[in-house]
């Protein structure tokens, strides 16, 4: 259920989120850190808002971590992906064959600590969400083919 699914992504955001198109510019949805606050454009279809949703709780969860936007932004799209293939939603969207110059200077060490900030940016999200999923999950009555 998309309304689900959005409200287990919005419910242990780190920050405030809200519906003001002229704060997003030319993004769907655009985390302001100065603001805390992540606006969205309003009147997108799901797939859409779901990806850019997560990719800017990535962003808000990287920045409280004290990492800044230019640093965060492919550890966040990475984490939105790994986010939209745990919930079934389109990756068709998503492009790796341009990975970011500073990345492909990284030695061994540094690219291990980018893989598990990715990891663990979609874990820390993902895990926020499981608690709404569960809880509506249990509370949703059983199916009459299972008695």
């Amino acid at each position: 259920d998309p309304r689900l699914l959005l409200k287990s992504l919005i419910r242990d955001a780190p920050c405030e989120i809200v519906v003001d198109e002229a704060q997003c510019g030319k993004s769907n949805a655009l985390y302001n850190a100065e603001k805390q606050t992540i606006f969205v454009r309003p009147g997108m279809e799901f797939p859409i808002l779901f990806r850019s949703l997560t990719q800017e709780l990535a962003v808000a969860h990287l920045s409280k971590g004290g990492m800044p936007r230019e640093k965060s932004f492919y550890i966040a799209y990475c984490a939105s992906y790994m986010l939209c293939r745990r919930n079934n939603i389109a990756v068709d969207g998503f492009r790796f064959d341009r990975v970011p110059d500073y990345f492909s200077q990284l030695g061994e060490k540094e690219v291990k600590e980018q893989l598990s900030k990715m990891r663990d940016t979609a874990n820390a999200i993902s895990s926020g969400m499981s608690k709404v999923l569960e809880a509506a999950k249990a509370s949703k009555p059983p199916d009459r083919d299972s008695r």
